[in-house]
């Protein structure tokens, strides 16, 4: 470029009005909005998957992100494929069976990658090291799922303006570094019905959120906000036990994977499948009689107890008997003819 043509460029740019006034073919012109699951999560910007504890939130945010690594539809809901990182922060023992249950469905993603290591968002550094850190595997412009928010957050008082403004400010800086999506896993406060937990700022500075709800073993989504998505739409899912084997002491492992339910599940459970579950659900009823009801009227058992009552009247050997009642006890509760909570069984 000759010396003439930049100084005539330079001036142009000085010349510049701060403020463009476009018309409406020039904006007409502009591309739509581009969804990476198709009226639920964008492709671009910030998003959050909250609910309370227990409500299946983590679960359903690794199935969405192993559908969009693979390309696979999410609960009939298209998917447009991208990398993805899961920076899991709770749990790690959990994710690895998570993952081993999820790959025994759908196969392991190819285009999935873990982060374990810890991580807080308010620090700029640690911040810049991980985008560093994604890109240096080409794996950017995706989506980013840190689970949870509050354990990426160390040391914040989540109601303070001002803490909540580091938090939002740094998932700002890795959508701005990394491009694509990035995707906090949340909890909600003592009252759910409120939402996200802490300062409304993050709920503002969201383009996209879904709330999950659980009502004992009936579980389910809805879109709380979502640019010109469908936020009326709410879906059922249960988390469905898996058997992965048995650990070090002959104790069967076992974890989760998501499978889409109606929304408002019956209250009638299904009948036991085989012979183990009706007799394990037979022996828990007589085990169970005679309990006094706990304060909110439920019979309750501890689970330990169950394992013990329920092993003693599976037809096996002894040294197989605690893990056909560990195995009939998940059917049990993934049909919903017995609830878990706490270490406690009940019959609802």
């Amino acid at each position: 470029m000759s010396i003439l043509a930049e100084a005539r460029d330079r001036e142009a740019a000085q010349n510049k009005p701060a403020f463009a006034l476009i018309t409406p073919d020039e904006l007409l012109q502009r591309p739509l909005l581009s969804w990476r699951i198709k009226g639920v999560l964008p492709s671009n910007g910030l998003a959050a998957i909250y609910g309370p504890s227990g409500s299946g939130k983590s679960f359903l945010a690794l199935d969405a992100l192993g559908a969009i690594a693979s390309g696979r539809n999410w609960f009939d809901y298209r998917v447009k494929q991208a990398p993805c990182i899961y920076v899991g922060l709770e749990g790690e023992s959990g994710l690895r069976q998570r993952l081993e249950a999820y790959s025994s469905v759908y196969g392991k993603p190819d285009n999935l990658r873990f982060i374990t290591t810890a991580l807080n968002i308010r620090e700029p550094a640690q911040c810049e090291a991980l985008a560093t850190a994604i890109k240096a595997e080409g794996m950017e412009a995706g989506v980013v799922v840190i689970d949870t928010l509050n354990m990426a957050s160390h040391g914040a008082d989540e109601n303070s303006s001002a803490d909540m403004g580091e938090i939002v400010a740094g998932l700002k800086y890795l959508r701005l570094q990394l491009g694509g999506l990035i995707l906090a896993v949340h909890h909600t406060g003592k009252d759910a019905s409120k939402g996200l937990r802490g300062h409304s700022s993050l709920h503002a500075a969201l383009d996209a959120a879904i709330e999950v709800s659980a009502d004992g073993c009936n579980k389910s989504w809805r879109i709380a906000k979502a640019k010109d998505g469908d936020d009326t739409a709410i879906q059922g899912f249960r988390l469905a036990p898996r058997l992965l084997g048995t650990d070090e002491d002959g104790d069967p492992v076992s974890s989760c994977v998501v499978e889409a339910a109606d929304a408002a599940p019956s209250s009638i459970p299904k009948q036991p499948k085989g012979s183990n579950q009706r007799i394990a659900l037979k022996a828990l009823k007589r085990a169970m009689q005679g309990v006094r009801p706990n304060a909110a009227g439920k019979q309750t058992m501890p689970l330990e107890d169950a394992l013990i009552a329920v092993g003693e009247a599976m037809p096996v050997e002894p040294k197989r008997k605690r893990e056909r009642a560990s195995l009939a006890l998940s059917g049990l509760q993934g049909a919903g003819n017995i609830e878990h909570e706490d270490g406690q069984v009940w019959i609802p």
